[in-house]
């Protein structure tokens, strides 16, 4: 390197692992058009260690492990700095990002108890999606009752969903895993990076707590939360509730409306919808077709309505 030439060091990695044919580690330094040639620990001083860690300490990662090379370099195709600016979050403890990507397999590997895994952030993590998703679910969706929002929360928090997620944000890539689990295709699991993902958000809220971590899970769910939402109860309750009657029995449910509350300028209408004589659900608002699709959105919710989702009922 030319004196005064600076590499570019940002979103280095220095990867530090043993040499099965030495007995000694070996430093090798990586980053964006720069390689330094490797060089054995005996001729590395502590002046240039001394010198090279602590400008590096914002931007580098440091592994120690007997892994195969093509182990690292799966690793190293792996970018944490896009990952935390997918997230919209940076981790100032990068041990606990790298245990939210830690698999037991990997760890059971380990001769040292160095690495501990992910399934306790797991744990938190789930508890962390399942009330954050509840209330940005509770808040958008005002009208939809109970059990609607039961069936949003739940194609979002569930294996595929977050699934999904992972895979948008290439955590397959980033995953420590043992051997065996790395030739059964560990990284493209959709059990193995679900559980990722939870323990990612359980590694938020440990270190940011729950406001961010609710924040992080609203810029990585909404979309799908709508979209949730969307195919499920349909922005028009009554045309979703129409087209799942009509595809079976081929009639048409019938509103009702109960009565009118309330002076001139701030009238309430309050409808029932039934079918079959069976009333499915009740709705009110401050307009007869705005208590109509309250109505059928309370229908959508009825018992009999989701058996006719269910493919038992077809037997």
């Amino acid at each position: 390197m030319n004196q005064g030439q600076t590499p570019h060091f940002r979103g280095l990695f220095l990867w530090c692992h043993l040499l099965e044919s030495a007995d000694y580690p070996f430093v090798s330094v990586r980053g964006f058009g720069y390689t330094a040639p490797s060089l054995r620990r005996r001729t590395l001083s502590c002046a240039l260690l001394g010198a090279l860690l602590p400008c590096l300490r914002d931007h580098i990662l440091i592994f120690t492990s007997a892994r195969k090379d093509h182990q690292l370099l799966k690793m190293n195709e792996f970018s944490f700095a896009r990952l935390q600016e997918q997230l919209g979050y940076t981790f100032r403890s990068s041990s606990l990002l790298l245990q939210a990507l830690t698999h037991k397999s990997y760890s059971n590997e380990q001769r040292e108890a160095l690495d501990p895994h992910n399934e306790r952030l797991e744990f938190l993590g789930d508890a962390v999606l399942e009330l954050a998703v509840s209330h940005y679910v509770y808040r958008h969706f005002p009208q939809v009752p109970e059990g609607g929002l039961t069936r949003i929360r739940a194609e979002v928090v569930c294996e595929k969903g977050l699934a999904r997620l992972a895979r948008r944000l290439q955590l397959g890539a980033g995953l420590r895993l043992g051997r065996g689990e790395e030739k059964c295709g560990g990284r493209k699991k959709a059990s193995l990076l679900s559980d990722a993902v939870e323990a990612l958000m359980g590694a938020i809220f440990l270190e940011g707590g729950f406001p961010v971590a609710c924040a992080v899970v609203e810029h990585l769910c909404a979309a799908d939360i709508q979209a949730s939402g969307k195919s499920r109860l349909g922005s028009d309750h009554k045309t979703a509730l129409q087209e799942k009657l009509q595809a079976i029995f081929g009639e048409l449910p019938v509103y009702q409306l109960l009565g009118i509350e309330g002076p001139d300028h701030n009238r309430s209408f309050v409808v029932q919808v039934a079918f079959h004589d069976e009333i499915l659900g009740c709705g009110q608002g401050s307009s007869k077709k705005q208590a109509e699709q309250q109505a059928a959105a309370a229908a959508l919710s009825h018992a009999f309505v989701r058996k006719l989702e269910s493919p038992k009922y077809y037997e």
